[in-house]
């Protein structure tokens, strides 16, 4: 009979662990002990004063690091020694004994490497330290090895450590190493590996941290090294460079500095794109170029400096693919994605649609769809469209590359959208082509109907190209160009006719179900987002308009609009079309406003294009004309608004000046006042503003007075007047600008926002107050050492309500601060409102929180 021993070691076995594991797993922590362990926040670590019991625990962790295998990661033995060995070796790093490092920074790699980044997220702090601290080492080998670990574990870093890791890397001064360590890679002759790894990292770092870039994109000697670095033919530099680049272009302001020598990178990023080079390379130049244009502003310029042969690239790149026994190989897939991720600059105007209609990009958006088969194609021209409908749905939905369709269909919407109005197909290619991929929208948009019924239904089914390509069909049928707009709505009538369904009843119940007010039936907002542009393209149809009417259509969507007025669903496109998302979205910082032309507000729009559309329709019949007296009226009080001015000057304008003085105005094309003013049209502050409306009404001396002083500094009246136009408050300055502005700096850029808060109380304008209370108190969220000067601010202006919620962000710190210099400035009510926010604040979590 065997012994227990025995069938204990059989067990193990079966599980991974050996004899020959236990015994390292024994003189691994025969070593470890000869040190002394302690545990804290970061979890156990070990110190050790002697360089040979240092060298001991290295090579024991070592061993048992080459013994272990994948199945034996898993057996409790082995999991529960990650916390120690990271402790361990993080401890000999953080020695700096120049007899250890390259045996220590060697294993941390190996660490990093063979361990399952779950198990070791617990104890990265404990390795990122040390590490940090040791990128500048003087003995080249140890400082590649810390990088390379660096970079495996920023890798696979999750989201929820990265504020812990960035106070780390921020209290090491990583950033001003790595730059340092990439400048002198030129000056010093160092390797190659060494460039590769401290490039990476950097990269990596301005990728996570927006912070970091702006000690980055200000360093002029940096520049100036990567100038030179960048024509370096070996293919890791050229990634290398590359990806830094990306990470800078995140950022606007990094963005317009690359650009300054726009040429010089731009021919790097066309020729990395050559289907010549390795896939890497490829990549890397395809995310290096979304980075760049990810503003119009951007993909203008570089648009200017080189059109023609990025398109020529970007086609090409979408046009060089083959099947294997009908699959296409993983990286072939990655170079399509980013390539039709980067074919996405035609949201942006300009004149690369042009060069992409002339580069036959109808023929390559086709062949994405409907396979690689050369037969299918020529097969389709002799048919006629009920044919080709027929024809169609053998393919449709049997390629494998159906993860790329909403990338065709967004390209395809944003070349229609931005045609000339004599655009025709036949001027750059096929006209049958073109009108076939119309088809192909056109179907696939009477598919999205149906995959968002089946979705509601709670049915599984593949939707992601659901939303792009009801989105395109919109787009084809509100087309500048006269014959891309006929020939949509012909297509769609006729696709209709032969493959849809009456699906008009079940559009317009979604939209009933969601203005009900009953929450349990309110459709979800991809439902919303395919019945309200599923309704704009029918409702545009003459064909269908009529059907539309007779189910109700006009009342139902005005019911619609008044419930979103009342209850505004705000939507971005990614969250109902995620293929818009990369790697590096929501990365970006001080970057302009990048949104689709639809903005946050889609439903609403979309419901207005469907109304309009209607209420048209309804007109041409006549039904309308017994309220022609009520347009009339309507016309004449727009008209006396307008007229209603007994002053000089530019016609209908009021000027704005703001109280507080400034410099004098010179550049006015308007007027020879020399103070700081703006004028502003009476038309837009009539509806505006009730305030200034009953003013004008007064018939007192300020309504005909030419200038009204608005009781602001001047950074206000400019945002008050912005807003005014267009609804949108400026926000202030954004990103890696913002995280680099010192204290005082910061309040400057808020003051405008407190002191607008006052000034639409007092005006009546409760969405601009609304509006500048979220926006401070959204940035006192991530700055709440704000408070205290923003608490002053607000109640010189009686401006309570922010003054409570600044008080709540001090309440954990009151008992810290009260004994301070911080509340000299503040008088004892205001002492008094902070100490009974941090009273309730301790009184919610049954004990006081003090902060440092």
């Amino acid at each position: 009979m065997r012994s227990s021993s025995s069938s204990k070691q059989a067990a193990d076995n079966s599980r991974g662990i050996n004899g020959h594991i236990l015994t390292l797993h024994q003189r691994l922590y025969h070593a470890l002990n000869l040190g002394t362990r302690c545990c804290d926040d970061k979890g156990p670590k070990w110190y050790y004063s002697d360089i040979e019991i240092q060298r001991l625990v290295v090579r024991s962790v070592d061993a048992f690091l080459d013994s272990i295998s994948a199945e034996s990661l898993q057996h409790q033995v082995v999991k529960e020694s990650v916390g120690d060995i990271v402790g361990a070796v993080g401890s000999i790093l953080a020695s700096k004994s120049e007899a250890t490092m390259r045996l220590a920074s060697d294993v941390a790699v190996k660490i990093v490497r063979m361990i399952p980044s779950s198990m070791l997220q617990p104890h990265f702090s404990n390795l990122i330290h040390p590490l940090s601290s040791l990128l500048s080492f003087r003995e080249l080998r140890v400082a590649i090895s810390c990088a390379s670990a660096l970079n495996l574990i920023l890798s696979n870093l999750t989201s929820k450590r990265e504020k812990k890791v960035w106070e780390i890397l921020k209290t090491t001064k990583v950033v001003g190493d790595l730059v340092e360590n990439v400048k002198g890679y030129s000056t010093e002759n160092k390797a190659t590996e060494y460039f590769q790894e401290m490039a990476s990292l950097l990269s990596k770092i301005l990728w996570r941290w927006p912070p970091s870039r702006f000690h980055v994109w200000t360093d002029k000697k940096l520049f100036s090294i990567l100038d030179t670095v960048k024509l370096n033919p070996d293919c890791s530099i050229k990634i290398a460079v590359m990806q830094l680049f990306s990470a800078l272009a995140l950022c606007g302001n990094g963005t317009n500095k690359l650009l300054e020598d726009g040429e010089g990178l731009v021919k790097i990023m066309v020729d990395s794109l050559d289907s010549s080079n390795p896939y890497s390379v490829q990549i890397e130049g395809l995310r290096l170029a979304q980075c760049l244009m990810t503003s119009e502003q951007g993909c203008s310029k570089i648009i200017k400096l080189s059109c023609d042969p990025i398109v020529k690239a970007i086609i090409t790149l979408m046009s060089k693919w083959s099947l294997d026994a009908g699959k296409l190989a993983k990286d072939q897939m990655s170079i399509l994605v980013e390539a039709c991720r980067l074919a996405l600059i035609t949201r942006w105007e300009g004149d690369h649609h042009f060069y992409f209609w002339k580069a036959g990009v109808d023929r390559v958006l086709l062949r994405l769809i409907i396979g690689n088969s050369d037969t299918t194609q020529q097969s389709l021209h002799s048919l006629s469209l009920q044919e080709q409908i027929v024809k169609l749905e053998e393919v449709f939905d049997t390629d494998v590359l159906l993860p790329l369709r909403p990338y065709v269909w967004d390209i395809l919407g944003c070349l229609t959208a931005n045609c000339m109005e004599d655009f025709f197909p036949k001027m750059h290619g096929n006209e049958t082509v073109f009108n076939v991929l119309v088809v192909c929208a056109c179907m696939a948009f009477v598919d999205s109907i149906l995959t968002s019924r089946q979705i509601s239904q709670g049915n599984a089914c593949h939707s992601s190209e659901s939303e792009p390509a009801s989105r395109a069909v919109l787009m084809m049928i509100y087309s500048p160009s006269k014959y891309i707009s006929s020939k949509a709505r012909f297509i769609l009538s006729e696709v209709l006719a032969l493959k849809g369904k009456d699906y008009v009843g079940y559009l317009l119940d979604s939209l009933k179900a969601a203005s009900s007010g009953n929450k349990f039936g309110i459709p979800s907002n991809f439902r919303l987002v395919i019945s309200l542009t599923s309704l704009a393209c029918y409702s545009a149809l003459p064909k269908y308009q009529k059907h539309v009417i007779q189910h109700g259509g006009i009342n139902i969507l005005s019911s619609f609009i008044s419930w979103w007025f009342d209850n505004p669903v705000h939507l971005n496109r990614s969250s109902v079309a995620p293929h818009v998302q990369s790697h590096f979205s929501g990365r970006t910082c001080c970057w302009p406003s990048s949104e689709d032309w639809e903005g946050e507000d889609m439903l609403l729009l979309f419901g207005l294009v469907a109304l309009a559309e209607l209420i048209n329709a309804e007109d041409r019949c006549g039904i309308f004309q017994n309220q022609m007296e009520l347009r009339a009226a309507f016309i004449r009080d727009l008209q006396e608004i307008c007229i209603n001015n007994s002053y000089s000057g530019p016609r209908w304008d009021i000027i704005l000046e703001a109280e507080t003085s400034g410099p004098s105005n010179q550049d006015c094309s308007s007027c020879s006042i020399s103070v700081l003013h703006l004028h502003v049209h009476k038309v837009i502050l009539w509806p505006s503003c009730e305030y200034l409306r009953a003013l004008f009404q007064s018939g007192m001396q300020e309504s005909h007075s030419l200038t009204i002083k608005v009781p602001v500094c001047w950074d206000s009246l400019v945002k008050l007047v912005s807003w005014f136009y267009s609804g949108e408050l400026p926000r202030p300055i954004s990103g890696c600008l913002w995280d680099n502005l010192s204290k005082e700096e910061k309040l400057r850029e808020l003051e405008p926002y407190v002191e607008l808060c006052s000034l639409a109380q007092f005006w009546l304008l409760e969405d601009l107050h609304e509006k500048c209370f979220r926006l401070i108190v959204s940035i006192l969220d991530s700055c709440q050492y704000l408070s205290i000067k923003i608490i002053q601010m607000a109640a010189n202006l009686n401006q309570w309500k922010l003054v409570e919620v600044a008080a709540e962000y001090l309440s954990p710190m009151y008992h810290h601060l009260r004994n301070s210099s911080e509340f000299d400035a503040l008088d004892e009510h205001l002492i008094e409102i902070i100490r009974a926010a941090s009273v309730q604040f301790s009184q919610r979590n049954g004990h006081l929180v003090t902060l440092t």
